[in-house]
């Protein structure tokens, strides 16, 4: 995947936290611990911090040019962008893409934790 391919999820606007997104909100809600690609010690953190097994980042809204009316989330963390949305399966599961190579894992949230 070349540079430009990438660009719109690299550049996409971005807001901390879960400000007007119903998916974020529902993260929150559920207590924030979810499982990376089956690794766990994910913590989405109410204000728009990350806490990962890798280290810290920060996640919360972002805004697809031409796609604004999608609730997509952004998480970041060491050095790597991804984009967060909803997956096939529905819910507690979401799908991650890496602005970088568009590589695609599955996010599952613990209700409750």
């Amino acid at each position: 995947v070349g540079l430009k391919a990438g660009q719109w999820c690299r550049e996409a606007p971005r807001v901390r936290g879960a400000p007007g997104s119903a998916l974020g909100g529902r993260l929150v809600a559920a207590g924030g611990r979810a499982t990376w690609s089956g690794i766990s010690g994910l913590h989405f953190h109410a204000g728009g911090a990350l806490d990962t097994p890798w280290g810290s980042g920060s996640w919360g809204t972002l805004k697809k040019p031409g796609a604004e009316h999608e609730d997509l989330l952004f998480a970041d963390f060491i050095g790597q962008q991804h984009v967060v949305g909803p997956h096939a399966d529905g819910w507690p599961r979401l799908t991650s893409t890496r602005c970088a190579d568009f590589e695609n894992v599955t996010v599952v949230v613990h209700e409750g934790g």
